[in-house]
């Protein structure tokens, strides 16, 4: 990076990839201009929950399902974006980190959120969310696209990020569940690039990690009563 220019890339495996964006670009104040820096396939598809965007790649050129005009459209760090790719795909672009406190301010509403991630490093979750935390209530979700954690109360007033989702990183997209009714707000952090972040805990990381042919993913919280756990055991969930 130079300049405080930064260029973000993002790996598209086929199928379904839970994306977002942490530096600027003229071009996301238009859905064609920033799409059209990059190669597609017919069929290929962008989803945004919380604006109830779908676009879809077909003769050549983007497809809106909104009412607006694709013209009109433009692309935020603010949100998750679902993109189904046919084959493979890497893309690349220059842009200036968000460093304000209005760019780094997420909205959340009651229930399930699509929710980007601005800082340009990886971060614990709990340090990610940490202005999130006075808000979270026991049994608020956190998810990627592989991976989720669950806000638990300790029952003093305080709480922790329980699961399989240790840290947050850049480019990947996010799905917030918030169980209280009100309507809220916080901001990620913002830390310079290179700064490293350690937890102590053992990698999240998944081994060989693709995309989905699904858009969506369904996560299992289960408890088990009456029966005295044993090292090795294991709870197993069928989908029929």
């Amino acid at each position: 990076f130079t300049d405080d220019k930064y260029m973000q890339s993002i790996n598209l495996n086929e199928g379904w990839n839970w994306v977002s964006f942490n530096v600027y670009n003229a071009a996301f104040e238009s859905v064609p201009s920033i799409l059209n820096m990059f190669p597609w396939q017919e069929g290929d598809i962008m989803t945004e929950d919380s604006e109830d965007l779908t676009l879809i790649y077909r003769d050549g050129t983007w497809n809106c399902n909104s009412e607006k005009s694709i013209d009109q459209i433009y692309l935020s760090q603010e949100y998750c974006y679902r993109v189904k790719v046919k084959h493979d795909n890497k893309i690349n672009f220059w842009g200036t980190g968000f460093r304000t406190d209005k760019d780094r301010t997420i909205v959340v509403k009651p229930n399930w959120n699509s929710i980007g991630y601005t800082p340009m490093v990886n971060l614990p979750v709990a340090t990610a969310l940490a202005e999130y935390y006075d808000h979270a209530s026991d049994g608020d979700v956190i998810k990627n696209q592989h991976e989720f954690a669950m806000f638990v109360n300790d029952g003093v007033g305080g709480g922790k990020w329980h699961g399989t989702l240790k840290y947050m990183k850049p480019g990947e997209g996010y799905m917030l569940r918030r169980l209280k009714k009100d309507t809220i707000f916080f901001r990620y952090p913002y830390y310079e690039p290179g700064t490293i972040f350690i937890d102590g805990s053992s990698s999240s990381e998944l081994k060989g990690k693709k995309s989905s042919r699904n858009a969506t993913t369904m996560n299992l919280v289960a408890r088990v009563e009456g029966i005295d756990m044993l090292e090795g055991d294991k709870l197993v969930a069928y989908a029929a």
